[in-house]
């Protein structure tokens, strides 16, 4: 949404972002850039788990605004509730954005979480007027086979700002930066601390990597609820000077370019994952588990696929196999993601477009379109 924000006409849509979740005083990464763009930053101090105060405090601070004329839900299963408060405030066009591919979610759900997820999925049927998703897979996994046949639902592909990529930094400071000789295989993973993410197996795929070349590097950029069990973990089966733990950063594309070789991502599911179309627009070689959609696949031979099934040996043997001299430079990958639908130019156009055909006016009286988060 931040791509969006900035890349958008500003001037013909006024975007605004509701939060909740946090704590009420604490800022995000992005917060303060937003407002300086023009964005009002709506916080929700009610718990989202107290259903009755937050759907309360949800309708008042949408009576303070000034009429908005669409709602776009970014939040899941809980777009649900955040839809059907919005219906009954009267708003005519509420978008439910899916953005993870949830079979995994169903298929692990107990009892209750499932009569959740199934009440939940009956009040996004009832409440959305539109459908988007960033790929196949997580449409179907919320709407069923079939769901594009529908007018109103579609795959919207999330872009990704470019220009970042096309900057060269040197990449012997970068690497001396984070401590890395010039002559080490740096592998690189960016992502939240999160199960879905399976950075144990990344570990373990860093252990059979080490076997054979003992000065390769594991760089992991995010954070998350599991990262003092990742690094303990890697402490204790001795790879805490092998490991570099960056935390977020804000130059993902200047650490792609400049200090990363390859790019990994046995993630047991995603919706669409952007960071592997950065990757693939920094001509990063890509090895991901072959259950994210193949609609990632941009840059065919950077993409390899394996199974998470494949034992560590099996996913080390791959990236240690790269066939280098095969392999497109960075800056015809970069050309190819640029004409790509992941281009943040041409998501953005698409994304009007969608705006406009659900608001049934022309651009033009567009006045106060909102996307809520």
């Amino acid at each position: 949404m931040m791509h969006v924000l900035r890349n958008i006409d500003r001037d013909q849509f006024q975007i605004d972002f509701l939060l909740y979740g946090k704590s009420p005083d604490a800022r995000g990464h992005y917060e303060e850039e937003a407002q300086t763009l023009g964005a009002k930053i709506i916080r929700i101090r009610a718990q989202h788990k107290k259903q009755r105060a937050f759907c309360k405090e949800l309708r008042q601070r949408l009576q303070q605004e000034v009429p908005y004329d669409i709602v776009h839900a970014h939040t899941g299963w809980f777009s649900g509730i955040i839809l059907r408060e919005c219906k009954r405030m009267g708003i005519p066009v509420r978008i439910q954005h899916i953005h993870n591919d949830f079979t995994h979610e169903k298929q692990q759900s107990g009892f209750f979480r499932s009569m959740q997820i199934g009440y939940m999925g009956y009040l996004l049927k009832r409440n959305a007027t539109h459908s988007l998703a960033c790929s196949g897979i997580a449409g179907d996994s919320v709407l069923g086979l079939g769901w594009q046949d529908a007018e109103q639902q579609r795959v919207l592909f999330c872009g990704v700002d470019l220009k970042p990529f096309e900057v060269c930094d040197d990449a012997e400071a970068v690497r001396q930066e984070l401590g890395v000789a010039d002559s080490s295989l740096v592998i690189g993973s960016v992502g939240r601390f999160k199960p879905q993410k399976n950075h144990h197996f990344i570990l373990d795929i860093m252990v059979e990597v080490l076997k054979r070349k003992p000065d390769a590097k594991l760089l992991l950029v995010g954070m998350g609820t599991l990262e003092n069990e990742i690094k303990e973990k890697a402490k204790s089966i001795g790879l805490e000077h092998s490991v570099l733990f960056a935390g977020v950063r804000s130059d993902v594309p200047r650490l792609m370019k400049s200090a990363m070789d390859v790019y990994l991502m046995p993630s047991f599911h995603e919706g669409m994952p952007l960071v592997g179309v950065e990757a693939q627009a920094a001509g990063l070689p890509c090895f991901l588990s072959d259950v994210i959609s193949e609609e990632t696949n941009i840059v065919s031979a950077l993409m390899n696929r394996l199974s998470l099934d494949d034992s560590p040996e099996r996913w080390a043997d791959a990236i240690l196999n790269v066939d280098w001299s095969a392999l497109p430079s960075p800056e015809e990958s970069l050309e190819i993601v640029k004409r790509s639908p992941f281009n943040i130019d041409i998501s953005v156009k698409e994304l009007v477009s969608f705006y406009e055909i659900t608001s049934c006016f022309p651009l033009t009286d567009l006045s106060t379109n909102a996307s809520f988060r």
